[in-house]
């Protein structure tokens, strides 16, 4: 029984420590809940907190689905695709961006799609405007497929690429310079890098052949003020490591031991801790021959501005300055150094009376370009009075005269020369013009002396010409009269034979005075339009009354008009003609051609006798001359005095094929 009542009990005191189990159980169900509502608030609360904080990063975090779909991106995404976050979500990448599948990106991120393996890379994106950014892409596998984290680096890309494109120019500038660079580096001193110009400097095979030499190493013992190359090259050193930089002038050898002379620009340069000296070396062996090549023009140039007394001068119309050389200050009278007059004040030195003239002049040369010339008188500091010329051109930038460059020159030796030698001349002028005078007088003299004599000789061969050509009709036709008034006739026919003789002898004498009349006179012509083929025609039918002389008229054009005094004109036609049937003896053919040029006429009388005795040729037109039985001699020389009146010449000569040939050209009006 007691048992029985203690197996109850304890039964109780299970059962009442199991419904304490349980209300613990219960209890702690409860607290597990609560903690578990709370830690998903919690969560809720942090994812909600993340994705504000994804959705506000700088940088781009998308998610895409193992369908490739966006399932989620935050702002910055939507800013580098250009696109709304509405745009993408939902949407396929292919959708998206077509090709992208063709793309190397999308080779990355199908591998963490498929793979589930991470990726850091660099891509450049290409907008469909043609812009294109770059872009720093972090790849992750996520449960829900791949995780893009994006950041623009295209500014960062840009300084990449400026920073490469620098040091490919600093790099080129270095290797490809014509100046020789190289750099030096404690403790030793030694070359570390030289370009091609400094190996090709000093003669170096390769680099390691120059890198095994000192700056000293490659100098001659002793520079030319008698300093030890070495001690004067750690001294340089050491001015460049304290002040940055030093330029000095140096004697160095090529490795061949050949001498040159150069400029050495040494700079510190600190690369971290170590400090390193660049070297900029210049060959300056054919300036130094430059300079003094120089030096001594401009000596031989002072020499040669002393001897000839000339300057040069320069003056800049922008800055108002003014610039001479030694030959200059010395014309004025000026010590080299002294002040110079400003470009206004450039007459102060020259006379009252040439400064408007100079002024024009610089003016001229300033508007027009035309290049200044001129001589002017000048005063010296020193009060002489002395003659200069001035010669200038203008120097233009745009059109517009920055500067004026000229040279001045004294003068006033060549002027007192020049003045003595114009004297001088004046007064052999005046000698030979009173010995021209005299000798005029007595050529005048002599000339009417010669006339004189020469016009007795003329009227005393005339007189006989004429006292022949007058005797013999005068004496036919006395003759005719004599046996008239002694003899008479009953026989009409008898008498009128002499009638007939004494008025032909007469005819012929008044020919004869008729032709001296002509050549005496001076008279000019009378011009007129008139056809040289009437006249022609007109003096044949008068003149040729043979039946065996034929003649044959060939003008060019027609008709053929001449402006002459038709009168003259005929008179020497008539003459010629005349002559031509003579010398042919009433048996031949005469020939008279005309024709035109564009200053001239040509007129000509070709006859078949027997031409002109060659000794007379030249004096065939000279009075008197004649080869005809009863010639006067004047019928040619008054022809040529009518031709000389027109302004024309005539001339003889005879025909290849026998005859005579005169030849008339008389102007054009």
């Amino acid at each position: 029984m007691d048992e029985r009542i203690l197996a109850n009990r304890k039964l109780k005191e299970q059962i009442a420590e199991l419904e304490a189990t349980v209300q613990a159980l219960r209890q702690r169900e409860m607290e597990l809940k609560l903690a578990h509502q709370m830690a998903l608030a919690q969560v809720q609360q942090n994812e909600e907190r993340c994705r504000k904080t994804l959705d506000h990063m700088l940088e781009g975090c998308q998610i895409i689905n193992r369908q490739w779909r966006y399932v989620y991106v935050n702002d910055a995404v939507a800013k580098h695709g250009q696109r709304r976050k509405e745009e993408l979500i939902g949407h396929t990448l292919m959708e998206i961006y077509p090709g992208i599948e063709h793309s190397d990106l999308f080779v990355f991120l199908n591998q963490c799609m498929n793979e589930r393996i991470s990726y850091r890379i660099e891509n450049e994106f290409h907008y469909n405007e043609g812009e294109a950014r770059w872009f720093e892409l972090s790849i992750q596998p996520v449960p829900e497929g791949v995780f893009v984290l994006s950041l623009d680096i295209t500014n960062r890309k840009k300084m990449e690429q400026s920073l490469a494109r620098r040091e490919e120019e600093y790099r080129v500038l270095f290797e490809e310079s014509r100046d020789a660079f190289m750099t030096i580096t404690p403790p030793t001193w030694k070359f570390s890098t030289s370009n091609r110009a400094c190996m090709e400097l000093f003669g170096a095979r390769d680099m390691t052949e120059f890198k095994s030499f000192t700056p000293w190493g490659l100098s001659p013992e002793l520079q030319p003020d008698g300093q030890s190359s070495l001690e004067k090259a750690r001294e340089m050193i050491e001015i460049a490591k304290q002040k940055g930089s030093v330029f000095f002038e140096w004697t160095h050898h090529r490795i061949n031991g050949e001498i040159f002379q150069a400029t050495v620009f040494l700079t510190r340069i600190e690369l971290g801790d170590e400090i390193v000296l660049l070297a900029t070396v210049r060959d300056i062996t054919e300036s130094i021959r430059a300079r003094e090549s120089l030096r001594e023009s401009e000596s031989l140039l002072a020499q040669v501005e002393r001897i000839a007394k000339i300057g040069g001068w320069e003056m800049d119309m922008v800055r108002q300055t003014v610039k001479w050389t030694q030959g200059a200050y010395a014309i004025i009278g000026l010590e080299p150094g002294q002040p110079l007059p400003r470009p206004d004040q450039h007459l102060e030195y020259c006379l009252p009376e040439y400064q408007d003239l100079v002024t024009e002049s610089m003016q001229v040369l300033i508007e027009e370009d035309r290049p200044l010339e001129l001589e002017v008188q000048y005063r010296t500091v020193q009060g002489d009075l002395r003659w200069c010329s001035l010669h200038a051109k203008a120097v233009r930038e745009r059109g517009i005269c920055t500067k004026i460059r000229g040279t001045m020159q004294d003068i006033t030796e060549q002027k007192r020369i020049e003045e003595e030698a114009r004297q001088a001349q004046e007064k052999l002028i005046l000698q030979q013009r009173n010995e021209k005078d005299r000798v005029q007088a007595e050529l005048i003299r002599v000339q009417d002396e010669l006339v004189r004599k020469t016009r007795l000789a003329a009227i005393g061969q005339i007189a006989a010409s004429i006292a022949h050509d007058l005797r013999n009709p005068l004496g036919a036709a006395g003759n005719a009269c004599y046996f008239l008034k002694h003899y008479g006739s009953g026989d009409k026919e008898q008498t009128e034979e002499y009638l007939q003789i004494i008025d032909r002898e007469l005819r012929t004498a008044h020919e004869v005075i008729d032709g001296l009349l002509s050549m005496a006179r001076e008279k000019e012509p009378a011009k007129e339009s008139v056809d040289l083929r009437e006249i022609i025609e007109d003096v044949v039918q008068t003149v040729i009354t043979e039946d065996q002389v034929a003649c044959h008229i060939s003008l060019e054009p027609e008709p053929f008009i001449v402006e002459v005094d038709s009168i003259q004109i005929r008179q020497m036609v008539t003459n010629l003609i005349r002559n031509a049937v003579q010398a042919m003896r009433g048996r031949g053919e005469l020939v008279i051609e005309a024709s035109r040029e564009p200053d001239q006429h040509i007129i000509r009388f070709r006859d078949t006798g027997p031409g002109f005795d060659p000794k007379i040729l030249e004096v065939l037109f000279e009075p008197l001359v004649t080869t005809k039985a009863k010639g006067t001699g004047l019928g040619l020389t008054i022809c040529r005095q009518i031709v000389q009146r027109h302004g024309g010449t005539i001339e003889g000569t005879n025909h290849a094929d026998g005859g005579a040939v005169i030849t008339i050209h008389l102007p054009r009006s």
